[in-house]
């Protein structure tokens, strides 16, 4: 028999150690903004005039971790009631009510996880949807009674952006370069990944979809035999969320331990997509005109049920399985070096948006490890430090503008060498190549109007992915950012 002080003691403690456990990663995260929470402490207790840097990413973040805790105390909250209800009227005999609402509950869980999209559930359709309104734009040219010029007009928000027709050029113009948006395919288990890293390359284009080591398909194939829900995936602006689908309930060598939170409680970026090894068994599968030769083979299902959020709740990403949850690109490597290396080109233009945390560039420094392990490429940096923050020649006057000279760098623009091994098949005289890498950073040659932006807002040109919510002045400072640093390598590349 169980009585009443027994089950006091046990909530109590379950509900101590939840609590615990949530305060010790509350206090771990604080502790590693510690520098920032301080200077903001610091700046508002002076009463000086100096602005101080808040970024608007660390308010989001603990926003979303205070919605975050709700969810989870939530859940825990409503399996707790629910089960110390059903064991007291069980022991007092009054089982009926408490088993009528469990089974409740479990008859909802199993509806929603059994008729329910898992990936329609999460922040993925929110996320690309949004993308889709900021970007999704098309040139459009006016007629001269008009006006005249090129104008850019929104996609009609029912419009399909098959990757197969809107990721080649336009036009067909083959000599525009091909669109590769670069994703990560987690797997875990089986040895097939480093220790660490549990991801691997998965690339989407207009022609292919996969990556060396999950295989490749066609792009028009995999949209004929994906259903409906997964076609949705398989579409430009779908590629663009995906491939930046930074917080995920896996992130490969950017595993953090808030993933399975994530997982629970739907705040999480990423897609489940068909596994290309797989897809290429059912095109196997069917004769020459389509008709299906193998029963025994199972289809792609229609809805990614409750089975996938498990496999994500226990990091469960075995290689057989006929759909890999695919996230960012930057849990595999954040710049694209390496696939453009894969791809074999000679002269490659990178800007690195990654925020990296000074000193070195590390997102750079990974590529180039990867390269050499995963390709046998060797890359050579000529001046690296040169884009240091706190190299470059300070602006006058010093004393008011010493917080922006500190964050100046000599250029923002890293040059480098590569070359090719000899596995690569390629002659002697083409496996040499060209490498810049353009980092959003400061220098003092910018335009007047960034740097002023830059020193009443020290957080730029750092702010983080967090913030979904730029304003004009925000938008418009990365935009011309942006422009700066092409022209930037446009300038070092022709000395």
């Amino acid at each position: 028999m169980l009585g009443g002080a027994g089950f006091g003691v046990g909530v109590s403690g379950s509900v101590a150690t939840a609590l615990l456990t949530f305060l010790a990663s509350l206090a771990s995260l604080l502790w590693r903004k510690r520098k920032t929470i301080k200077d903001t402490v610091s700046g508002s207790a002076s009463g000086g005039s100096r602005t101080v840097a808040v970024p608007n990413g660390l308010l989001q973040q603990l926003l979303v971790i205070a919605s975050v805790a709700v969810l989870v105390l939530s859940w825990l909250m409503l399996f707790g009631v629910t089960t110390i209800g059903t064991a007291t009227d069980l022991n007092l005999g009054h089982h009926r009510p408490s088993l009528l609402l469990a089974g409740l509950v479990v008859a909802l869980v199993a509806f929603v996880g059994g008729f329910f999209d898992e990936t329609s559930l999460s922040l993925h359709p929110f996320y690309r949807r949004r993308l889709a309104s900021a970007f999704s734009t098309r040139a459009v040219t006016v007629p001269a009674e008009r006006g005249g010029g090129t104008v850019a007009v929104p996609y009609h928000r029912r419009e399909r952006t098959t990757l197969s027709t809107y990721a080649r050029p336009a036009g067909g113009r083959r000599e525009f370069p091909e669109f590769v948006f670069a994703a990560a395919a987690n797997l875990t288990g089986e040895d097939r990944t480093p220790p660490g890293l549990t991801a691997v390359s998965f690339t989407m284009g207009a022609d292919w979809v996969g990556g060396p080591d999950v295989g490749w398909v066609r792009t028009e194939d995999l949209e004929h035999l994906a259903p409906p829900r997964l076609k949705r995936d398989l579409t430009v602006q779908a590629a663009v969320a995906i491939s930046g689908a930074a917080v995920a309930s896996a992130m490969g060598r950017m595993s953090r331990w808030y993933q399975i939170v994530l997982a629970l409680s739907g705040v999480r970026l990423g897609a489940w997509l068909p596994h290309p090894v797989f897809v290429d068994k059912m095109r196997q599968a069917r004769d020459q005109q389509g008709k299906l030769t193998d029963w025994t083979l199972p289809g792609l299902p229609r809805v990614r049920r409750a089975t996938y959020l498990l496999r994500e709740l226990f990091n469960l990403h075995p290689y057989e399985e006929r759909l890999l949850l695919v996230t960012d690109g930057g849990h595999y490597e954040n710049l694209g070096i390496v696939e453009a290396l894969r791809r074999r080109c000679t002269t490659i233009y990178c800007v690195d948006g990654g925020g990296d945390s000074p000193p070195t560039a590390p997102g750079l420094a990974q590529a180039m490890a990867l390269a050499e392990t995963e390709l046998g490429v060797r890359i050579h940096l000529d001046r690296p430090f040169d884009s240091e923050p706190g190299g470059g020649q300070g602006l006058d006057p010093a004393a008011p503008l010493a917080a922006l000279n500190a964050a100046l760098s000599k250029s923002p623009v890293i040059t480098g060498t590569f070359r090719y091994p000899a596995a690569s098949g390629l002659p002697e005289s083409a496996r040499g190549g060209h490498l810049y890498v353009a980092k959003a950073s400061l220098w003092p040659q910018m335009p007047y109007e960034l740097l002023s932006y830059a020193a009443q807002h020290p957080v730029f040109p750092h702010d983080s992915t967090g913030d979904q919510w730029f304003d004009d002045g925000q938008f418009t400072a990365y935009t011309q950012l942006g422009r700066e640093l092409g022209k930037q390598i446009r300038r070092v590349h022709d000395l």
